[in-house]
């Protein structure tokens, strides 16, 4: 095909081709999604998905990983709005590492371990520019399939390559997994990432969404995790012993001033903060805010154990840091412990209990526990004490829709949306303008509402669109 060609190509919508419903690809449809969706999911959708760590092409095709990765985590970040629970890619990696190897490759063993009944894995098929003459193409494709994890049964599959010409085109950001072009180091690497977001945010359109159910992250809304960098960084280890060996004849305060800001200025990059951390919570008296640190570093890594034992020691050394118990009580959510995780919240709303957060917690909890009505008061604190708290009025509103009160689901739904378009995100305050249009019908015309959030989120992407 000439280059003429494939730039009429690329500039054409995508064609979804549904496989389950023995659709055909149109000829020279260079941008098809293909899926298939069978008829196990629908029978049985799970309640938990987890993405699995991607391969990649062999041999001259082979990719570097970190774009494999970008993909992976693009997926992630676009499954994270549905109706389903998911295992952050932290946690898959950090379970996966600590299995026998010999057992890395067994289904049923993985979701055992990950506590997630299906899992999604696959190929990356490509990911890179290609120059033709005067016109280059930028190009992300993959092979993903969902199986089940007992029994390996597949549940749906999807192919597509997504492609830019030219440098792409202005996209919208309701549609852009958050935070994932921080990671772009040069165009290409924007390119790239774009393509990236594309073929995930189209892979994942073709899932379907089981419905409404709870926020379970009561820190925040499920938010895409970051993409890492796509071009090499240089090693910025170096030095590090060097640093750490400068600092131990130094006096405890100054020592402690100079490992934070070596945290925060990043200065041996990323792979420095273990040690650095390691340091910090080694200096003599260190502060509670300094385990902490150390505790976010850790569940941000998915050990969640060891990210609970430092939590613990943040509160041993002052029982009055509201964030050590709040960390402690999210720890053992995450471990499927909320009679403890309860206590450790209560404890943290008791020290400050205007922190939304805290009440957002306090709630979650209490849902779990199944006291609906205790987590629907503790969601009202929450709401006044952050009029923007859309945790608060989405979870509400799933709670008020298992009770049957329609009317008031909505309105938590419509509350929702507003705070998620003030917070910027876009991609929750769509899925609550998914919710109700779901549950707009005869005897209940949510008409006003849709209109409000379609449109604001409809100005967003024009202005997007703008030069």
């Amino acid at each position: 095909m000439t280059a003429v060609a494939l730039l009429l190509a690329a500039c054409t919508s995508p064609v979804y081709v549904d496989r389950s419903q023995e659709e055909e690809a149109p000829p020279l449809a260079l941008n098809a999604v293909s899926f298939r969706v069978h008829q196990s999911l629908a029978a049985r959708p799970p309640s938990c998905v987890a993405v699995l760590p991607l391969s990649g092409p062999d041999g001259d095709a082979a990719l570097e990983p970190a774009r494999i990765e970008a993909v992976r985590r693009a997926v992630y970040a676009h499954l994270a709005p549905h109706g389903r629970r998911d295992v952050k890619p932290a946690r898959v990696d950090f379970v996966l590492e600590r299995l026998d190897p010999a057992r890395r490759g067994d289904a049923a063993e993985i979701g055992r371990a990950l506590d997630c009944e299906a899992l999604i894995g696959g190929k990356v098929t490509e990911s890179g520019r290609q120059f033709l003459g005067v016109y280059s193409r930028v190009a992300v494709g993959a092979e993903l399939r969902m199986v089940r994890a007992a029994g390996g049964e597949v549940l749906w599959e999807g192919t597509h390559v997504a492609s830019l010409h030219a440098g792409g085109l202005p996209i919208s950001p309701i549609g852009i997994a958050m935070g994932i072009f921080e990671a772009a180091r040069n165009m290409d690497d924007e390119q790239i990432l774009r393509a990236t977001d594309d073929l995930a945010r189209r892979l994942a359109s073709t899932i379907p969404d089981p419905g409404i159910v709870a926020l379970d992250d009561p820190t925040e809304p499920p938010a895409p995790v970051r993409a890492l960098p796509l071009s090499p960084e240089p090693p910025r280890k170096a030095g590090l012993d060097a640093f750490l060996e400068e600092l131990a004849p130094l006096a405890a305060d100054e020592r402690r001033a100079r490992l934070i800001q070596a945290l925060e200025q990043r200065r041996f990059g990323d792979m420095a903060r273990a040690p650095l951390l390691d340091a910090l919570v080694a200096v003599p008296d260190a502060r509670p805010e300094d385990f902490l640190r150390h505790a976010e570093y850790l569940a941000e890594a998915g050990d969640y154990a060891s990210a609970l034992a430092r939590a613990e020691q943040a509160a041993a050394r002052d029982a009055s840091f509201a964030p050590a118990h709040f960390a402690m009580g999210r720890m053992r959510i995450k471990q499927n412990d909320p009679s403890r995780a309860e206590a450790d919240i209560i404890r943290a709303v008791a020290l400050d209990g205007d922190n939304a957060t805290y009440l957002n917690g306090l709630a979650y909890v209490n849902s779990l526990r199944g006291r609906a009505d205790r987590a629907l008061a503790a969601y009202a604190m929450a709401i006044r004490a952050d009029a923007a708290n859309g945790f608060a009025y989405y979870n509400s509103g799933v709670i008020l829709l298992d009770q049957g009160d329609r009317v008031a689901a909505a309105d938590a739904f419509y509350g929702a949306g507003l705070a998620y378009l003030k917070t910027g995100h876009y991609g929750q305050a769509g899925k609550a303008l998914a919710d109700l249009k779901e549950l707009s019908g005869p005897g209940l015309d949510l008409s006003r509402e849709i209109d409000t959030i379609q449109g604001a989120l409809a100005a967003l992407e024009q202005k997007a669109k703008a030069p």
